[in-house]
């Protein structure tokens, strides 16, 4: 992957193997992160999700794997 250009406007990334972090605590239209094609600059589609969003996910995913009680 190319260098990615630095974050400005009161947001900030990190990139960790496959996965991209943004931080941005004032959300993301605010900031010219949003005008970034970041499927281009890290070189394949992805999604995005927001930390709540995230979260919930977490929460059922450990609700599904959780043994069921027995009657």
């Amino acid at each position: 992957m190319d260098a990615l250009p630095p974050a400005e406007g009161g947001g900030d990334y990190l990139v960790r193997g496959r996965e991209l972090y943004l931080w941005l605590p004032d959300g993301i239209q605010e900031t010219p992160l949003a005008s970034w094609r970041w499927d281009v600059l890290v070189g394949v589609p992805g999604t995005a999700r927001n930390w709540r969003t995230v979260s919930a996910l977490a929460g059922m995913a450990a609700e599904h794997d959780a043994p069921t009680p027995k009657r």
